[in-house]
């Protein structure tokens, strides 16, 4: 069973979402939960700065005691909050075992003043750290991107449907990634390819929506599921072949995808982006700015 660790409200969240598949055991940290570290929640000290979470942040070990070098977490957080300047410590109390960083941009428009340079700081750090090894990975989401996904999305309950997008998407990549295929053509990432976001595909029309502006991609992983109805269309499977050497062409990067049944009458198809190349916000302004145009 994977571990989703979410910290502060809204990788908590993040990891409420992920509590409705029983393959993971959830366990949160946040200032206003009730403090239970049996059942997974740890209540933090509510500190005035994101420099007094860093320096006071409790020692988390015995919270985390279960967790041993095999041990699979998912470590869910956003940028811009002050809890945020505890992540590094706490990350410190898992460094054992095989982590990866769901990271949650908010949206840079919106974010001011400290909120922004914290995001800011921690968006590089957490790069930094993926790309020396000390994290597997670290996977990028940006807010309106997911909302991108989605088109338009009310007021109430925003957070709920972006995070509902977001966990479906990470959970049926995971599923997939557990699940033999009925074809694959697959490829061990690099494994300095360790800064990487998730995306998904319309498989009528082809077009891809990632949930983050990525750059510089060096390769690409497809998870299709596909119903019995196109895997038994054998004009269906060559028109697949031939959009994936198009893509690999086209684009430059390594192409590998695998086929799955399902039983759903329509087909769908997620995708693993991934790079050995720091994000930086000027790839985010300009998604920005090709959005509203």
């Amino acid at each position: 069973m994977d571990v989703v660790v979410g910290l502060g409200s809204a990788g908590c969240s993040v990891a409420e979402e992920f509590s409705k598949h029983p393959q993971y055991k959830i366990y949160k940290i946040d200032t206003d939960l009730e403090h239970d570290p049996e059942n997974g929640l740890y209540k933090m000290p509510d500190f005035p700065s994101s420099e007094e979470y860093e320096k006071g942040c409790p020692d988390l070990s015995e919270f985390f005691s279960s967790f041993d070098e095999d041990t699979n977490i998912t470590f869910v957080m956003a940028g811009g909050g002050k809890i945020a300047g505890s992540s590094l410590q706490v990350l410190e109390k898992i460094k054992h075992c095989n982590i990866n960083v769901l990271y949650i941009t908010p949206d840079i428009g919106l974010l001011g003043g400290k909120k922004y340079i914290l995001n800011r700081i921690t968006f590089f750090v957490l790069q930094e750290y993926a790309r020396s090894g000390l994290l597997n990975s670290v996977s990028l989401i940006y807010n309106p991107c997911v909302e991108s996904v989605l088109g338009d999305v009310p007021v109430r309950g925003y957070y709920d449907k972006l995070n509902e997008v977001l966990v479906s998407t990470v959970h049926m990549v995971n599923v997939f990634t557990n699940t033999e295929a009925v074809f694959e053509n697959m490829s061990e990432t690099e494994t300095h390819h360790r800064i990487n976001s998730f995306g998904v595909i319309n498989p009528e029309t082809g077009e891809e929506k990632m949930l983050f502006p990525l750059n510089n991609v060096r390769e690409k992983v497809y998870y299709m599921g596909i119903n019995e109805k196109s895997l038994l269309d054998g004009s269906y499977f060559s028109k697949l072949k031939a959009s994936m050497r198009e893509k690999a062409e086209k684009e430059d990067v390594k192409i590998s995808f695998q086929i799955n049944e399902t039983k759903y009458d329509e087909n769908y198809v997620y995708f693993q982006a991934f790079t050995d190349e720091p994000q930086d916000e000027e790839k985010i302004k300009k998604f920005l700015t090709n959005d509203s145009e």
